[in-house]
């Protein structure tokens, strides 16, 4: 069940959380971790964004396409958590489709207070753009999927490795750990279950695109989180109505 959300309108608001009946509703959230490489437990967080405005598939070099905000976490050597709030960078890497899809990541990897750069795989992340028409509208619009790793331990996570009355298997038996680049690095990184915002801002890419220097418009604000059964949990404040 994805959360709904309207676009703001210049990229100095905040996107707006709405009922997935508004036809105002513009982009959606979904959220879910998932086994990609193991199979005795969840290993990767799968964000989907689903952006009706952006519709266009072609696009210039240099181009920004979107903005999505990652709070990472870096597993210390003494087992303890360091937050790194992170940016993916989405850019078109030459004058194409979506095989022009450049992803960099900005961010404190290295917790000595000045801000690195580095490629989406080069720490574990990866990134999908597709376009296809879905069932709040028939035509081809953007989905930009993001897989991230998990960090999970027994020290700082301790009840995702109990029994609890849904399934008295635990949700992890073994620590997750992440991805451990071997460039820079040389620590765990990934996103862990302490609920966490996460927010998205795409490019209005379709009929009344503003070119390529057109700044992207935040289109998803949300808090993410999963609970001891693995069931992910997403949630945004919808506006207070007007008073009668």
């Amino acid at each position: 069940m994805p959360l709904a959300f309207v676009s703001a309108q210049s990229d100095a608001e905040q996107a707006t959380a709405t009922r997935l009946d508004d036809p105002t509703a513009d982009a959606l959230f979904f959220a879910v971790i998932s086994k990609q490489f193991t199979i005795q437990q969840p290993d990767t967080l799968s964000l989907i964004y689903e952006h009706l405005p952006w519709t266009k598939q072609q696009f210039q070099t240099g181009q920004h396409l979107g903005e999505i905000s990652l709070p990472l976490v870096v597993l210390n050597s003494n087992g303890s958590e360091r937050q790194v709030p992170a940016t993916l960078g989405i850019r078109a890497a030459c004058t194409g489709g979506t095989e022009c899809l450049s992803a960099s990541i900005v961010g404190d990897f290295l917790g000595d207070g000045t801000t690195q750069t580095h490629s989406a795989a080069e720490i574990g992340i990866s990134l999908s753009l597709d376009f296809s028409p879905s069932p709040i509208s028939s035509r081809p619009h953007a989905f930009v999927g993001v897989q991230v790793p998990l960090v999970v331990t027994h020290l700082n996570d301790a009840p995702y490795f109990a029994p609890h009355l849904d399934n008295p298997r635990p949700t992890f038996v073994v620590d997750a750990l992440g991805f451990t680049p071997a460039s820079f690095l040389h620590r765990p990184i990934g996103v862990s279950p302490i609920a966490a915002p996460f927010s998205a801002s795409f490019g209005n890419h379709g009929d009344n695109d503003n070119g390529p220097d057109a700044r992207p418009l935040p289109a998803v604000a949300a808090y993410l989180t999963f609970g001891i059964d693995g069931e992910t949990l997403a949630s945004a404040p919808l506006p207070q109505p007007p008073p009668p």
